[in-house]
């Protein structure tokens, strides 16, 4: 899932008006904000001081563009690998931080994924020194162990048949 934005830019005085005329403007054909900025100067040059409006917005990151502003943090994901654009949008989708905040903090807070909570906690019991192989006559409810001792500590979230966990305390 690579990250993308695009943002359908109008302006206010023509939305006023009743005009919804704009374009679809890709963020990762700019490198910052300023060089967004006059791709949308460019687009409204009939306007004297044009009021840019975002009307539309295709992004997997929650929270990082809204109808008139656009966090300018979201150029250092547009630099970040596959991989980690993955697990910060993830990270915005089951937590409600600021996307500074989520930048900084993301790969903290990541703990893990696995095919299902039942997995995952298995995986923690191990860690923590819970020895399978020893006791194999005991039969465990990994289930039953994450809804009881483990998923109040995380977040999940499920993405193309995995689920992804993150500390719940970040």
């Amino acid at each position: 899932m690579a990250f993308s934005a695009r943002i359908y830019v109008g302006t206010y005085g023509k939305y006023n008006a009743g005009n919804l005329h704009g374009a679809w403007i890709d963020l990762a054909d700019h490198c910052d904000l300023d060089s967004f900025y006059e791709a949308c100067k460019d687009l409204h040059s009939d306007e004297n001081d044009p009021e840019f409006m975002f009307q539309d917005v295709e992004c997997n990151l929650q929270g990082a563009i809204s109808e008139s502003h656009i966090n300018p943090k979201i150029f250092e994901v547009l630099d970040m690998n596959e991989d980690q654009q993955l697990m910060l949008s993830l990270f915005t989708q089951v937590n409600t931080y600021e996307l500074d905040f989520a930048i900084d903090n993301f790969e903290e807070a990541y703990a893990g994924s696995a095919d299902t909570c039942a997995d995952f906690a298995q995986e923690l019991a191990e860690l923590d020194g819970f020895d399978h192989d020893a006791m194999r006559m005991i039969v465990v409810d990994w289930q039953a162990t994450w809804d009881c001792n483990y998923r109040h500590g995380y977040n999940e979230i499920r993405h193309e048949g995995e689920v992804y966990f993150f500390y719940a305390n970040v």
